[in-house]
C-alpha cells in the first residue's frame, strides 16, 4: 500500500531533478530521474504539437525482486507557457502492485482520479520549482485477502478523496545528495476502509480531516520508491523534519471479530504534529486536542492496541523478535493526564485500571520541557540491549 501511494504522489507531484524549462527536456528528465529511482517512465506515443508535449498510454513500472509495480496513464500533456510548462493528466489512472512475501504473492489494485488538476514547473534547471493544485484527487485499493497461497473471499477495500489541494515542491542535487522540500494544504480529507475476511472478520474505519497543512524538508535517498522497509530507507539516506496540523477530526471504528470486537466514535478539535528522522533515531512530538469520545462495545485493552501499532512499524517482520531493530524511538505527548482522562471517556483504559496506567507512565517516561507533557526516549542498541531513557531494561 505505501509503494502504491508513493508511485501515485511522485507522478502527480513531482519532477526530475534536472528540469529544463521546455516540454521535450522535462520529458527526458522525468525519465532521467525514474531510472535513477529505479523506475522506468515511457509513452506508448510521444508526440509534439505546437507548444505541447502529449504522451499517450503512459507506464510508470518498476520491477524488483519481490515487488512489481505497474503505473498507467492514458494521456500527459506538458504545455510550454511564458517560460513555465503546465502539466495536465488524464481524469483517471491506474496502479498495481504484486508483492511476494513468504512464497505468497498479492496484487493491489489501486485506481486514482482528479479533477482541477495542474502542475507548473518554473524555476531554472539547476534549481526546478513544482507548484500544483486541484480540486480534487482521490483514490481506490483494493488488496484480496490471502491464506497459504490461496485467495480467500475476504479483500481489504480503502478509498479517499482530498479536496482543495495545493502545494509545492522542489527536488534538487543528484544520485545521493537529493534535498526535498515540500509545502501541502488540503480543506478536507475523507477515507474509509472497508475489510471482510469472512462471516465472523470484518471491519470498518471512517477518517474526515478537516484544513490539513504539511510539510518537509530533507534529504530522499536513491531509488526510495523501491524501500518498503522504514529501516532500511533510514539507514539509505532519508532524513528530515515534517511538521503536520489540521483542524477537526472525526472518526468511527466497527471491528465484527471473535477476538477483537470493537465499536467507537470520535472528534479531535485539532491536531498537530512534528516528526524528525535520521539513521538512528526518530522523533514524534504529538498533540491531540479535545478529544471527544461516542458510545461503545466491548473493546481491547489499551495494550492490546498499543502492541498492535508497534508491529505496523515494521510490516516485514516474521515475528516479534524482528518487530524492531537497532536505532532510537523519541515520543513526546502533550497535556498527557488530559490524554489519559479521554481515553478511559472512551473506554480504552477502564477506571480500575488508571492507577497502573500512570504508574507504568511514570516508569517508562520523563517530565517533558512544556508543562504537562511527558517524553520517553526507546533505544535498541546493535548488541540487542533495550534502553528506556537510557535506562535497561533487560
Amino acid at each position: 500500500m505505501r509503494q502504491s501511494v508513493f508511485t501515485g504522489a511522485f507522478v502527480l507531484l513531482s519532477a526530475p531533478a534536472f528540469a529544463q524549462i521546455s516540454a521535450d527536456e522535462l520529458w527526458k528528465n522525468w525519465q532521467a530521474v525514474s531510472a535513477d529511482m529505479g523506475y522506468e517512465l515511457a509513452a506508448g506515443d510521444l508526440v509534439r504539437s505546437g507548444d505541447r508535449l502529449v504522451a499517450k498510454d503512459v507506464t510508470f513500472n518498476m520491477s524488483a525482486d519481490d515487488v512489481k509495480i505497474i503505473n498507467r496513464v492514458p494521456e500527459m500533456v506538458l504545455r510550454e507557457t511564458g517560460g513555465a510548462v503546465e502539466v495536465t493528466t488524464s481524469p483517471d489512472w491506474l496502479s498495481e502492485t504484486t508483492v511476494k512475501v513468504e512464497d505468497e504473492t498479492q496484487t493491489i489494485t489501486t485506481t486514482l482520479s482528479q479533477t482541477g488538476y495542474l502542475m507548473t514547473v518554473t524555476g531554472t534547471a539547476a534549481e526546478p520549482a513544482y507548484q500544483i493544485k486541484a480540486d480534487s484527487l482521490s483514490f481506490a485499493q483494493k488488496m484480496p485477502i490471502t491464506e497459504g497461497g490461496a485467495k480467500t473471499p475476504g479483500s481489504v477495500n480503502t478509498s479517499g478523496t482530498l479536496s482543495g489541494l495545493a502545494g509545492d515542491f522542489t527536488l534538487t542535487g543528484s544520485g545521493e545528495a537529493q534535498q526535498m522540500r515540500y509545502n501541502f494544504i488540503a480543506a478536507d480529507m475523507k477515507m474509509v476502509l472497508k475489510a471482510d475476511g469472512g462471516a465472523d472478520q470484518r471491519s470498518s474505519f471512517t477518517l474526515d480531516v478537516k484544513d490539513i497543512a504539511s510539510d518537509f524538508q530533507g534529504s530522499l535517498p536513491p531509488k526510495a520508491a523501491a524501500e518498503t522497509d522504514l529501516t532500511a530507507l533510514l539507514k539509505s539516506g532519508l532524513n528530515g523534519v515534517s511538521n503536520n496540523k489540521s483542524g477537526a477530526v472525526e472518526f468511527t471504528v466497527d471491528v465484527t471479530s471473535p477476538d477483537l470486537p470493537f465499536k467507537g466514535e470520535g472528534r479531535f478539535s485539532s491536531t498537530s504534529s512534528s516528526f524528525g528522522m535520521t539513521d538512528s533515531e526518530i522523533k514524534l512530538d504529538l498533540d491531540l486536542n479535545g478529544i471527544q469520545a461516542g458510545p461503545a462495545g466491548d473493546k481491547p485493552s489499551a495494550s492490546d492496541l498499543l502492541l498492535r501499532g508497534l508491529a505496523l512499524l515494521n510490516p516485514n517482520a516474521t515475528d516479534d523478535d524482528e518487530a524492531f531493530k537497532s536505532g532510537t524511538l523519541t515520543v513526546t505527548i502533550n497535556d498527557s493526564q488530559a490524554l489519559l482522562d479521554n481515553l478511559s471517556a472512551t473506554g480504552l483504559i477502564p477506571a480500575d485500571q488508571m492507577m497502573g496506567v500512570q504508574m507504568m507512565l511514570a516508569m517508562f517516561s520523563k517530565a517533558g520541557e512544556k508543562p504537562g507533557s511527558l517524553t520517553s526516549t526507546l533505544e535498541i542498541t546493535e548488541a540487542g540491549d533495550f534502553l528506556v531513557n537510557g535506562q535497561s531494561m533487560q
